[in-house]
């Protein structure tokens, strides 16, 4: 129960469009004179004007710089969706009206904006890299909305313009690693890396791969890659000392949990990853401590919850009223937390009662690898009578071995159903259950 932590920002470099005025310097000089405004009747007059509320220096802000675009897009009988003409002035208006609705976080209306600027001027730079831009902020819009595979297809346009543009390569590795495409997911890592060296979240989240991958090696030099460029990297730190952990090194990775702590005192994984250390050495009374910090700032944090009930069986004796006490006081928060999240329960009426008919029992677990409990659970599994018993395992093993598939295979010939539901949803495993109509559900995970 440690935790490695990746890092998915929705980018981790601000990559702002810019306005593209080449018949004036507007960009340059706000930069020098923030008050400075560009005002003329002219048709040029017309998009600087609304490329200097573009960047906030009119009292009618940004819905204001979008009606002075669209009147200077009107003039040559276009809009910021089509375009139409193949003008320096249109492509500029078109272009400045993307930045402003990517101000406005209407992304969409900016793709269509740049993608219309596109049209007319395929060749200029700045088009494709705006619009790559925009692609790369819808993608995550997307993605933060639950739609993943929208989300990557975002980004996989944003490449096709800008092959290299390493913001949208890196939150294309995020969006792939949650999808469960690792391969992938560690090639645009690779290529981040390659293109911006300086992407310590990059390194980072390769460094995670590699260690889930169980590449202790190269994981410590992606996380080492990442702390050379940002030493106080809290993530990087918790991250480095899960490998120096598991490695035996627990004074090293003391120092570089108390680092993480220091540098972000908030950090709740890393309170817990604390606590584990302790417990491995023996300190109880400081890992209890330490999970305690966890849980005050994150309450629902699994990981510490369940390591601070473990911990309690090492200075209580398991009868002991407190740490019953605490088991009660756990689950109680638990089911407090997910009570929206609760299936209907199930009446007598609404299940088959035919007499005779096999029992269907399902067990549900993480630990069936070469792990103690698929042990335990190998008997069960193997000599259910299939006459009897209709067997349903649902297996939640992030990282199936040889005795994952010893045990599939006995389940198979008992006439069981396994399914491999780790990347499924806590809810949607549950309306699984609920299909697959199962009468009993024995879950079998760890000790705890």
């Amino acid at each position: 129960a440690e935790s490695l932590e990746g890092v998915s920002p929705n980018h981790y470099v601000s990559v702002n469009a810019r306005c593209y005025c080449s018949l004036c310097r507007v960009c340059s000089l706000l930069s020098q004179h923030p008050l400075l405004l560009f005002v003329g009747a002219s048709y040029t007059g017309l998009i600087c004007n609304g490329a200097a509320m573009v960047l906030g220096h009119k009292p009618c802000g940004i819905l204001g710089s979008i009606a002075v675009l669209e009147m200077a897009l009107k003039q040559h009988g276009v809009s910021s969706s089509t375009g139409a003409v193949c003008c320096p002035s249109v492509i500029q208006a078109l272009c400045n009206c993307g930045v402003v609705y990517r101000e406005m976080e209407r992304l969409e209306d900016a793709v269509a904006a740049y993608e219309a600027a596109l049209a007319v001027a395929p060749n200029y730079p700045i088009v494709r890299t705006n619009l790559a831009v925009a692609l790369t902020d819808l993608g995550t819009s997307l993605k933060l909305k639950g739609q993943l595979l929208q989300g990557i297809s975002m980004y996989e346009r944003a490449l096709a313009l800008v092959p290299r543009h390493s913001d949208a390569l890196y939150n294309l590795g995020v969006a792939c690693a949650e999808a469960g495409q690792i391969e992938r997911a560690m090639f645009c890592y690779e290529l981040t890396t390659h293109f911006n060296p300086q992407c310590a979240e990059a390194w980072n989240n390769l460094g995670v791969l590699h260690k889930e991958a169980d590449n202790l090696e190269r994981a410590a030099e992606c996380y080492m890659a990442a702390l050379n460029i940002r030493p106080n990297f809290p993530q990087s730190l918790n991250n480095l000392a899960m490998v120096l952990t598991s490695q035996g090194k627990a004074g090293e990775a003391l120092s570089l949990l108390q680092a993480a702590i220091s540098a972000l005192p908030d950090y709740a994984e890393a309170h817990n990853n604390l606590g584990v250390l302790q417990r491995d050495v023996g300190a109880i009374p400081d890992a209890l401590a330490s999970y305690e910090r966890a849980l005050a700032l994150v309450p629902e944090s699994r990981n510490a919850g369940q390591n601070r009930l473990l911990a309690l069986n090492y200075i209580h004796p398991g009868e002991d009223p407190a740490v019953c006490a605490a088991h009660a006081a756990w689950g109680e928060a638990f089911q407090a937390r997910h009570a929206a999240h609760v299936l209907p329960e199930i009446r007598p009426a609404h299940r088959d009662m035919t007499p005779g008919r096999p029992l269907r029992v399902g067990y549900v677990t993480p630990d069936l690898f070469t792990h103690s409990v698929s042990y335990f659970a190998e008997a069960p599994l193997s000599h259910h009578n299939k006459q009897r018993v209709q067997l349903y395992v649902y297996s939640c093993v992030a990282k199936p071995d040889a005795k994952t598939a010893r045990l599939r295979q006995q389940v198979a010939a008992v006439g069981g159903v396994w399914r491999d539901v780790a990347r499924l949803p806590e809810q949607q495993l549950a309306q699984l259950v609920r299909q697959d109509d199962v009468d009993i559900l024995v879950e079998l995970t760890g000790t705890k």
